[in-house]
């Protein structure tokens, strides 16, 4: 009877190294941004929802906005990277708008809010400390001309309908009441040229308020957000799935494609070359055990 037993040992021992590699495998997966290239074809238009955060600390919601401008600061835009990726941008915006104001005043949130929560005060500058790591890749330079470029030079127009604040946001003390950071729209691009133009919207493009009073936003679009599967292969290649596209209003239709910047903030380990070999080492490791219990059994 005792054989058999150690029989089943040697395979429990192989189906474990097996999924050990898997477990090992699956930390290959990276979580990353993505930015949007948006072709529009000759007079046509296209549509791209967005989302912004106030960059203006004290003054109202904008009611319109003007006309894109250039990428917000480095500084900002790693902050809104690492709460993007670690979900908090959706689950606590006011978090993140606490510590974009504070990088833009260049104030502490304890100087901006004497009276501020504790809990949410240790949130913002927790926020901050982890966005000191974030990368910040340089603005893309082959995926068509960058859209603050394109509306300066004259070649598109831009306008959003429907862009409005969000209600449903949280304030930071209640002197805040009805005062407004956080909002999203859709915004038309439209090609003023007879020729197809491919245009860049970059990841933290500030939107510049029609009214000076009112705040700027940082914004991005949010076609930008997907999961980027690297491949267990000698040479691991990384390929994006695009989570919408954007939808042309004159045919032939214009498509948004999300196309991943050089350098990105990642989590977890990519997997190595070595993963084969392990794999083929702990298969060669159980047919041995296997195969000197197998002649104690049958001999």
């Amino acid at each position: 009877m005792k054989y058999p037993i150690r029989l089943l040992l040697v395979v429990a021992l192989m189906i474990g190294g097996l999924l050990s590699f898997q477990s090992a495998n699956a930390q290959g997966t990276t979580t990353e941004l993505v930015e949007t290239s948006i072709t529009i074809p000759a007079n046509g238009e296209a549509e791209v929802s967005f989302q912004g955060f106030c960059l203006d600390f004290g003054e109202p919601f904008p009611t319109s906005f003007g006309e894109p401008g250039s990428r917000a600061d480095d500084d900002i835009l790693r902050v809104m990277k690492t709460a993007l990726l670690d979900g908090s941008a959706d689950e606590d915006p006011l978090t993140l708008n606490l510590a974009i104001w504070t990088l833009r005043e260049n104030r502490t949130i304890e100087a901006l809010y004497p009276t501020l929560d504790s809990a949410l005060t240790e949130g913002v500058n927790d926020l901050l400390t982890r966005s000191e790591s974030a990368t910040v890749a340089p603005l893309a330079t082959d995926l068509g001309i960058a859209l603050d470029q394109a509306v300066a030079d004259g070649q598109v127009e831009v306008t959003s309908a429907d862009f409005n604040f969000d209600e449903s946001a949280p304030v930071a003390v209640p002197a805040d009441e009805g005062r407004y950071y956080h909002g999203e729209g859709t915004m038309t691009i439209k090609n003023l040229t007879a020729e197809e133009i491919t245009v860049y919207y970059a990841f933290g493009t500030v939107l510049v308020s029609q009214d000076a009073d009112e705040q700027d936003l940082v914004t991005y679009s949010t076609e930008l957000e997907t999961i980027v599967q690297a491949t267990a292969t000698p040479a691991a290649t990384a390929t994006a799935q695009a989570t919408a596209t954007a939808q042309a209003t004159v045919a032939p239709a214009a498509t948004a494609t999300p196309v991943a910047p050089a350098t990105m903030p990642q989590t977890g380990v990519a997997p190595s070359t070595n993963d084969t070999g392990m794999l083929l080492a702990v298969v060669g490791i159980g047919f041995l055990a296997f195969g000197l219990i197998g002649r104690r059994l049958f001999r």
